[in-house]
């Protein structure tokens, strides 16, 4: 049976959603390619409508998580990937994540990572983290706990199964999407992936990723605070976000009490650090 694949794109108007579509164009897979995107930015892509396959969506919302969701509404077909809309991809892309995610049974959701160019130097804190949470309590290696967790795997593992995916692609099988509005925050998603990776987690879906040349997108080893304020509002925010994620899960409050405290001071003393260093 042919594939067929509905590509929701969250967007304010980055000038690479022209190419992504353009390529996406060419490939000879049946496609929707749904486009999300702010009335009030809407000016920016106008244009994508001559295009075929398109089918543009416009919201009140200036949010990734909610506009990716209206996408997932009306999307038909039995692959739904979630794309962002600053990647870069080339012809090949479409085919090797839909093989890909042949290889696996219906309940997962994969992703293509880009190749590794250079290596994340780890701190004193990811030393003694990992220590602590992988080696000595073995935390990470169970894919059941989610009272302490690190995204580090999906920077230095080379494919494979992971706890989490970050929401700049992932492939999706339609009966397992998210249609309830999970992240209900003003301002920006931080931690929606870790969010969305928990409740997909609860409906039994298990997570894979790739290497591959065929997309790129930056790799961040974390967040740059300009000021304090900015700084204040992330740990506000994950704390939320992390909160949640264990009383979804029912995690062991010790455990987690403890990651939290490493994880918060963490933050601070790596912020100050950088502004005296």
């Amino acid at each position: 049976m042919k594939n067929k694949i509905s590509v929701v794109l969250a967007t304010l108007g980055e000038k690479n959603i022209f190419e992504i579509v353009k390529i996406l164009n060419q490939s000879d897979i049946e496609i929707e390619i749904i486009i999300i995107i702010p009335q009030r930015k809407y000016y920016k892509i106008k244009e994508l409508k001559k295009n075929k396959n398109i089918i543009i969506i416009q919201t009140d919302f200036f949010s990734q998580p909610k506009q990716r969701i209206e996408g997932f509404k009306i999307a038909k077909y039995d692959f739904v990937l979630q794309l962002d809309s600053d990647v870069k991809i080339n012809k090949f892309f479409l085919k090797e994540i839909l093989d890909f995610i042949s290889l696996k049974n219906s309940n997962c959701a994969v992703s293509l990572h880009p190749i590794i160019e250079h290596k994340f130097k780890s701190s004193i804190y990811r030393y003694i983290i990992n220590f602590i949470f992988y080696y000595f309590i073995k935390r990470e290696k169970n894919f059941n706990n989610w009272d302490s967790w690190f995204t580090n795997n999906l920077f230095r593992n080379n494919n494979g199964r992971v706890k989490l995916l970050t929401g700049a692609c992932i492939l999706h099988y339609k009966k397992n999407l998210i249609l309830d509005d999970f992240y209900n925050y003003k301002y920006k998603a931080y931690g929606e992936d870790i969010l969305h990776s928990c409740l997909l987690h609860n409906k039994k879906v298990s997570f894979y990723f790739k290497r591959s040349n065929n997309i790129k997108f930056h790799l961040s080893g974390g967040y740059v605070f300009k000021n304090i304020i900015e700084l204040n509002f992330f740990i506000k925010r994950m704390s939320v976000i992390y909160f949640k994620i264990f009383l979804l899960t029912n995690g062991n409050l010790f455990i987690f009490s403890t990651w939290f405290l490493f994880w918060y001071l963490n933050i601070y003393i790596n912020y100050f650090l950088k502004k005296i260093l």
